[in-house]
C-alpha cells in the first residue's frame, strides 16, 4: 500500500538555528522546506539536478525512509536528451545523489511513468499511440508514446498552455467584468476551483464564466499541440491529461471521439504513482511547483 505526500518545491537556507536536527544539511548550509521571501524555487533543469540530493535527504530524514534505492523523475524531454548523450548526465546525477545521500537512484521519464499507472488501471489501452499532456502551472510536457511505450514525439511548452494561461488570460478578464478583482493568481485559482466568488456580502456562482474560459482555452490548447504533432506526421489514438491541469479540464469540454482519460482525483500524482508501480520502491517526482512522493505505508508493511 503506497502513501502519497506533496510538499512545495521551496527551500530556505536557515540563518537562525535553534535545533540543528530540525533542518536538512546540504552544500554547507542548513535548509528547511517552506515558502517565504528567502526561499529558493527551481526554475530550470539545472536547478532540479542541483537540488535533487537535498530533496532525497528530506525524504530520508524527515519522512524516515530507509530505502537504499529511490526512484526519481525527470521531464521527458530532458530524459530523452540525457539518454541520447549516452546517459552521461543521468550517471552524473546518480553519482551526485549517491555521494550526498548514500542512496542509489533509478531515473524515469515523467509522461511515460504516468501512462504506466493509467494502463494499469485500464484507463487507456496498452497497444495504442497515446498523447500524454502533463500540465502544470507554467510548464506543460507533451509526448506521444507508441504501443511499445516508446516516446515518438515530445515537446515542452513554457507559459503558453498551462494553468497560469487559463487563469490569467481566459478566466481573469471575465471575473473583472463582474467586479474589479486583484490580479492575484492564487486568489483567481481558488475562485476557479470553488466555482464561487464573493461580491460584497453575497457569494455568487461563476460557473458561466468558468465554462466560457474553458470553452476558449481547451480548443486553443489542443489546436496548438495537434498542429505541432502534425508537423512530424505523427498520429495518436487516445489521450491522457494528467498533472495539476487535470483538475481544471472537465472531460466533457474535450470534443473528441477518441478515448480520453482524465483522473477524477490525484491527477498530479500519476507520474509518481506510475514510477512506484514500475519500480516497487519509494518514488519522488520533483517538479517546479511541488514535490510529489509515493512511499510505502509503514503501517501496511508491518
Amino acid at each position: 500500500m503506497a502513501k502519497l505526500i506533496k510538499i512545495p518545491s521551496a527551500f530556505t537556507p536557515v540563518t537562525f538555528i535553534i535545533n540543528k536536527d530540525d533542518y536538512i544539511e546540504f552544500n554547507g548550509k542548513l535548509w528547511e522546506f517552506k515558502i517565504d521571501n528567502q526561499a529558493y524555487y527551481p526554475r530550470t533543469m539545472q536547478d532540479l539536478t542541483k537540488y535533487y540530493p537535498l530533496v532525497i535527504k528530506y525524504v530520508k530524514e524527515k519522512l524516515q525512509v530507509e530505502d537504499k534505492e529511490i526512484a526519481i523523475s525527470l521531464p521527458a524531454e530532458d530524459y530523452i536528451r540525457f539518454a541520447s548523450e549516452e546517459q552521461t548526465e543521468i550517471k552524473a546525477l546518480q553519482e551526485k545523489v549517491k555521494k550526498e545521500t548514500g542512496t542509489e537512484i533509478k531515473v524515469f521519464p515523467q509522461g511515460v511513468s504516468a501512462l504506466i499507472k493509467i494502463i494499469k488501471e485500464k484507463g487507456l489501452d496498452k497497444d495504442k499511440n497515446t498523447l500524454v499532456i502533463d500540465g502544470g502551472f507554467n510548464t506543460v510536457n507533451t509526448i506521444v508514446v507508441d504501443e511499445n511505450m516508446k516516446i515518438i514525439w515530445i515537446k515542452t511548452y513554457h507559459n503558453e498552455i498551462g494553468i497560469r494561461n487559463l487563469l490569467d488570460k481566459y478566466f481573469y478578464p471575465l471575473l473583472s467584468e463582474i467586479q474589479p478583482t486583484p490580479r492575484n493568481l492564487q486568489t483567481i485559482k481558488r475562485i476557479f476551483l470553488k466555482g464561487k466568488m464573493d461580491v460584497g456580502l453575497e457569494e455568487i456562482d461563476i460557473t458561466p464564466e468558468k465554462n466560457q474560459a474553458l470553452s476558449n482555452f481547451i480548443p486553443m490548447l489542443f489546436e496548438k499541440v495537434i498542429k505541432d504533432i502534425s508537423l512530424e506526421n505523427i498520429t495518436f489514438d487516445q489521450i491522457a491529461i494528467v498533472g495539476g491541469l487535470s483538475y481544471y479540464v472537465p472531460q466533457e469540454f474535450v470534443k473528441t471521439n477518441k478515448k480520453i482519460f482524465i483522473p477524477r482525483e490525484n491527477g498530479e500524482f500519476y507520474t509518481v504513482m506510475g514510477m512506484y508501480e514500475k519500480s516497487g520502491i519509494t518514488s519522488v517526482d520533483f517538479g517546479f511547483g511541488d514535490i510529489k512522493i509515493c512511499l510505502k505505508d509503514k503501517d501496511q508493511e508491518s
